[in-house]
């Protein structure tokens, strides 16, 4: 998906978890980053400090964490239903 206003860039993974930096698009700043909050068990964003957001950015922010999670919860879905195959044989 193309955004207006951020990039979010891969920085490292795990096995269950991805870990993001938000950049502007417009001069290559590092806003914050987005990771996995397990007190939540969700993704969260971690803004840089002395960042300032408009209400476009932080929806562009909001849809991509939504995106994560949609993907996370189909990814559980599926490993469930392996399980389920599994423990019928």
């Amino acid at each position: 998906m193309e955004y207006k206003h951020l990039r979010f860039t891969e920085l490292e993974s795990s096995p269950k978890t991805k870990r993001f930096a938000v950049e502007s698009l417009h001069d290559g700043t590092q806003l914050g980053v987005i990771h996995w909050w397990s007190r939540w068990r969700c993704y969260c964003f971690f803004p840089d400090q002395e960042t300032v957001w408009s209400w476009d950015c932080l929806k562009e922010c909001s849809e991509f964490i939504q995106m994560l999670m949609d993907a996370r919860k189909k990814r559980s879905e599926i490993t469930q239903s392996k399980k389920e195959d599994w423990q019928e044989w």
